[in-house]
């Protein structure tokens, strides 16, 4: 499943709530970014860091592996099968690139998560407020 919505609509924390309640896996396409870009010997390492410094949308060749590679790792440890995954696909071409590259993982649907723009600037301002 994955779960989607602008900044502040809360997809982490729905979908770290889901997960929990349903027993499944919850990756954080962001999470699973900055890690990768925090690997100095990653593949996408440098790539990851100068996009995100660019303010651009990761490409999918970029984050679909990188998806890929954790969602495998956690079945072949866990026996994991269900997958919650926020912020990704952020454009038509991420989900263009997960249906090449992931085709055999099934997607029952996508949560999209509709907030306001006067609530996202709402948390987003007072996200930043926390983290001064």
């Amino acid at each position: 499943v994955f779960v989607l919505g602008g900044p502040g609509a809360g997809k982490s924390t729905h979908a770290r709530l889901a997960a929990k309640t349903l027993g499944w896996t919850h990756f954080s396409a962001g999470d699973v970014l900055r890690r990768s870009a925090d690997n100095p010997t990653g593949p996408f390492a440098a790539q990851i860091r100068r996009t995100i410094a660019e303010g651009k949308i990761m490409p999918g060749s970029v984050t679909t592996p990188l998806l890929r590679a954790v969602i495998d790792k956690e079945n072949r440890i866990t026996g994991q099968t269900n997958f919650i995954i926020d912020g990704y696909p952020r454009t038509v071409s991420n989900w263009e690139t997960w249906q090449t590259m992931c085709s055999d993982i099934h997607v029952p649907f996508v949560l999209h998560l509709d907030v306001g723009p006067t609530v996202l600037r709402q948390r987003l301002h007072e996200r930043g407020s926390v983290f001064k």
